[in-house]
């Protein structure tokens, strides 16, 4: 399997040492941690980063990165190391909005999501993008654990909306959710613990002697 990592230059190694440590303990199996760094995140990134205004969907994510993420990535991976065809998406803040615009855009791309703290805010009309995902893919079924750090930060509060509404749909549908509010931790600080959560749970129906 293979775990992505936006913002890669901060958080590449920071995903690579909990994949170590939670390998090394018998919860997931071998995981190959690629991180993606952009050097110029405005031509990269997105069109419009760092959103001096709340953009659409389709203007979060510039075609470079998707390209990139969907498409060169996975093929070099694929030529350079033996894994299987699982592949993960995680980011943090801005960049973990990004892997919720690439959820919304083209699920199918990733097997699952690991998002801590996306700066939905950044998303115009997030509401109706996220619905017109449920409504574009009735069966989908994509793998999604989403973390928040305490406080009451105004930015947030669109994140947790967004949060509930999943929530209450993933009871009606089959969407593989798991919210967590991190009350230990802060919004800027919570990546590590959402790599360790999710992919713990992520893996959590495997058992040791199926890891090999």
């Amino acid at each position: 399997s293979v775990l992505m990592v936006l913002d890669g230059r901060r958080y590449g190694p920071i995903a690579a040492a909990v994949a170590k440590e939670l390998y090394q303990a018998g919860r997931i199996p071998p995981l190959l941690v690629v991180g993606v760094v952009s050097e110029n995140a405005t031509d990269e990134f997105t069109p419009d980063y760092p959103y001096p205004r709340p953009v659409a969907l389709e203007q979060v994510q510039g075609p470079q990165l998707r390209r990139f993420l969907q498409d060169e990535a996975k093929d070099w991976v694929g030529a350079v190391y033996p894994t299987t065809p699982f592949s993960i998406l995680a980011g943090h803040g801005d960049a973990g909005l990004l892997a919720l615009a690439n959820l919304f855009k083209d699920y199918r791309s990733f097997g699952a999501y690991l998002i801590g703290a996306p700066t939905v805010h950044r998303l115009a009309d997030w509401n109706q993008a996220y619905r017109q995902f449920l409504v574009d893919n009735l069966h989908a079924d994509p793998f999604l654990y989403l973390s928040i750090g305490f406080g009451d930060q105004p930015n947030m509060a669109a994140t947790w909306q967004l949060a509930r509404l999943y929530n209450s749909h993933s009871v009606e549908r089959p969407l593989e959710y798991h919210f967590e509010p991190l009350q230990e931790e802060t919004n800027a600080s919570l990546m590590q613990r959402t790599l360790h959560r999710g992919l713990d749970l992520l893996f959590a129906d495997l058992r040791l002697t199926t890891m090999y």
